[in-house]
């Protein structure tokens, strides 16, 4: 979608075929020269063009009476017409058959070519179009301004554009996606034919812009969407070439169109100043279709403003049509462009490019060439990065550490961060147990938790987020005095039905969140969906579940030595198609009931919710999202999935449904509640709930197309009737207002 797509439809109407002008040859207007024309041609004098009563869209020419031009006419003879009454546009016709109805004469026709009428003509032709050009009073929309720019061309103010608005009031204006600036155009274009012996030998269109364009491109919400609206329009005068007694005429139309192609995660602002001479359009020479291009640019930015993912495109440029004969002919597509792409988890985390894109086409067929969209969509193709985040862009990871046997909060535990073997920073635990340590944006980290007459306790793959707490979950440390062997117990349940699972594969590692280390023990869960790990060295493991027709899936122990920990269950999901998502949530004892939210945008462009009440979105007849499986027993899995993603923003959240009326509660930041969130046979990410934190609502995060972005924001509500999201924008707060009981 292009963002400020500038237009250029110049339409070449040649001869009667193409819109003529009413009048006659004037000593002022150009004339092609060393033209010869067809013996086959009549001249209608302006009594016989008088005497067209209709001209219909088969070609049939009916006159109200017999002339002395009439008579000259005969099958293959060519005939042409300026705009009159009864062909407005007036025609270029061949001669198929002649008849009488009464007083009238029929004149069946078929359209012809400038190869059938010139025997031999040059024309060259150069126009730059100016204001003095206009026909008439531009159609503008409202918040557009044209003024006369300096060098005569065009100057467009864009005040404050809506180009889409979520909730559809302009009055709220904090869900728009706005553009504005200004856009100052001088075109001009090169149309030069060359015909030899009824032959076309040479044709040469170039379409050259100078032009400055300064566009900021704004959006308070996280959305996705691709608006484009026409913001004016500017016929021009027709231009009158005279070659012999045949006219040829060029209306150029202008037209600009502002748009966005938008996947935004956050509300953001960017804007970028073009100055560009820009020349592009093709060569027709030696039977050969060629490109011309050429140009020239420089680029100025304003700093993008931002906090989270954000990828948009603009476009600013013209594009020039010649229409011959009515048919599309030669066109050149010439764009300037803005590229803003940020992501919170690389570095640098944001980038804003400029560039040029050039495309030139001829279509269909004109001038008896039989050329069926011919297309260079990159005769140029530049790019140029103008400015990029400088320092880095941090993240947090935060968590707590808890004594594994009695729960206490632990004090004075050493947490480092490492990555590629080396230290990037270290922290401890206050006497809450809490930690909270800022990194640079990136993945691979590996946190090390550590205190004297405890064991130790690595936490593998960590990723972090700019601007956003990545939270671990709690670190449950051994004492020393708990160092022996101990056992594992659990029950790996299906994510869809809740039913335990038979026949699953087991591995486990030693080490929170390690995927790839070295096994040190299997098992496969029995006939009730159990499994056990004896005799195991006591520490924090990763277990690993697999089998037929699930996706892997990974989830923590612990083994304290001397004992045997239960209730160490894991949730293994059914494999989906790979275009499917899935989100399960799970959680510990307490508090038992827990619930999944989760809005999202609609085909129709509304906004659904799934929730214990509404478990379906169905849109003509398919069901597109579903809360497969409601728990209100502790431990979980609530599981929602959603079939048919579209394009938009979806949010999840997680509602402490049994501590609803609660006053003050950390029961849901202390339920060691998770979320992973799948596409197809893919886990894409772990989320797991702020440690210590109060609040009956938890948004987890937010996702648009393939990007998900943290949110991790604990809210209080007393109750469901007043629970609202947690987030920035409150464009789905009514969504999550008055639910019912269960």
């Amino acid at each position: 979608m292009k963002i400020n797509k500038v237009r250029f439809f110049t339409i070449l109407l040649l001869s009667a075929t193409i819109l003529f002008v009413f009048c006659s040859k004037k000593p002022t207007e150009p004339e092609a020269e060393d033209a010869v024309i067809s013996g086959q041609a009549v001249q209608l004098k302006e009594s016989t063009l008088n005497a067209i009563v209709s001209v219909d869209t088969s070609g049939t020419i009916t006159f109200s009476e017999q002339s002395s031009d009439v008579s000259n006419l005969q099958q293959g003879s060519l005939i042409a017409s300026k705009p009159i009454t009864a062909a407005p546009y007036g025609f270029l016709k061949k001669v198929e058959s002649i008849s009488t109805s009464g007083s009238q004469v029929v004149v069946t026709t078929s359209n012809a070519t400038l190869e059938e009428i010139f025997e031999r003509m040059t024309l060259e032709y150069e126009k730059t179009l100016t204001m003095d050009d206009l026909d008439g009073s531009p159609s503008l929309k409202k918040g557009i301004t044209l003024k006369r720019s300096k060098d005569n061309g065009f100057y467009f103010d864009i005040d404050d554009i809506v180009l889409y608005d979520l909730d559809g009031n302009l009055s709220s204006t904090e869900d728009q996606i706005k553009a504005e600036g200004s856009i100052s155009i001088t075109p001009s274009f090169t149309f030069n034919l060359d015909i030899d012996n009824f032959t076309l030998k040479e044709l040469r269109f170039v379409n050259t812009t100078v032009e400055t364009a300064e566009l900021k491109i704004s959006c308070g919400v996280s959305l996705s969407y691709q608006p484009e609206i026409e913001l004016a329009n500017l016929p021009f005068n027709p231009i009158v070439i005279w070659v012999g007694w045949v006219p040829i005429v060029i209306r150029p139309v202008l037209s600009i169109d502002v748009g966005a192609e938008v996947s935004a995660s956050v509300g953001f602002s960017t804007g970028v100043t073009q100055t560009a001479t820009l020349e592009a359009g093709l060569e027709y020479k030696n039977s050969q279709w060629n490109p011309v291009s050429n140009f020239t640019k420089s680029f100025e930015y304003n700093p993008p403003e931002l906090t989270a993912s954000v990828s948009v495109k603009g476009y600013t440029g013209p594009q020039l049509n010649l229409m011959l004969y009515g048919i599309a002919g030669p066109y050149a597509d010439i764009n300037g462009y803005l590229q803003l792409s940020a992501d919170i988890f690389q570095t640098p985390w944001w980038e804003l490019h400029g560039g040029m894109e050039i495309g030139v086409g001829v279509e269909v067929e004109f001038l008896g060439q039989q050329v069926i969209d011919y297309y260079v969509p990159a005769v140029v193709s530049y790019d140029q990065l103008i400015a990029q985040a400088q320092g880095v862009l941090e993240g947090t990871i935060s968590g707590t550490v808890k004594d594994a046997v009695n729960l206490s909060s632990l004090s004075n535990v050493t947490v480092s961060v490492k990555k590629d073997g080396s230290l990037i920073a270290q922290t401890s635990s206050d006497y809450q147990g809490e930690y909270s340590v800022n990194v640079q944006v990136g993945s691979g980290y590996i946190v090390e938790f550590a205190k004297t007459g405890y064991l130790p306790v690595t936490y593998e793959n960590v990723q972090v987020a700019g601007n956003s707490d990545t939270y671990l979950e709690p670190i449950l440390q051994i004492d020393q005095s708990y160092s022996g062997d101990g056992n594992i117990q659990g029950t790996i349940n299906d994510a869809l039905s809740g039913s335990p699972v038979a026949g699953i594969s087991l591995y486990l590692r030693l080490g929170l969140n390690n995927r790839t280390g070295n096994v040190v023990a299997s098992t496969t869960t029995d006939y009730y969906g159990d499994y056990s790990f004896s005799n195991i060295q006591a520490g924090n493991y990763t277990v690993e579940a697999s089998a037929s027709g699930y996706t892997t899936t990974y989830f923590s122990v612990i083994c304290i030595g001397g004992q045997t920990t239960y209730n160490q269950n894991g949730t293994i999901t059914p494999i989906i198609n790979s275009d499917e998502i899935r989100i399960i949530l799970t959680w510990g004892e307490y508090p038992n009931d827990l619930d999944s939210h989760l809005t999202g945008p609609t085909p129709d462009g509304y906004r659904f919710h799934t929730y214990y009440s509404y478990k379906t979105y169905y849109y003509e007849n398919e069901l597109y999202v579903q809360l497969d499986l409601d728990d209100v027993t502790s431990w979980g899995p609530e599981t929602t999935t959603i079939y048919y993603p579209i394009d938009g923003l979806y949010r999840y959240s997680v509602h402490d449904y049994s501590n609803r009326y609660s006053t003050y509660s950390k029961d849901l930041s202390n339920s060691s509640a998770q979320v992973r969130v799948y596409k197809g046979g893919v886990l894409l990410q772990t989320f797991h709930v702020p440690t210590n934190t109060e609040g009956t609502l938890w948004t987890v995060f937010e996702m648009f197309d393939d990007t998900i972005v943290p949110k991790n924001i604990m809210s209080y509500e007393s109750s469901p009737s007043s629970i609202t999201k947690a987030s920035s924008d409150e464009t789905d707060a009514h969504l999550l207002r008055n639910l019912p009981e269960k």
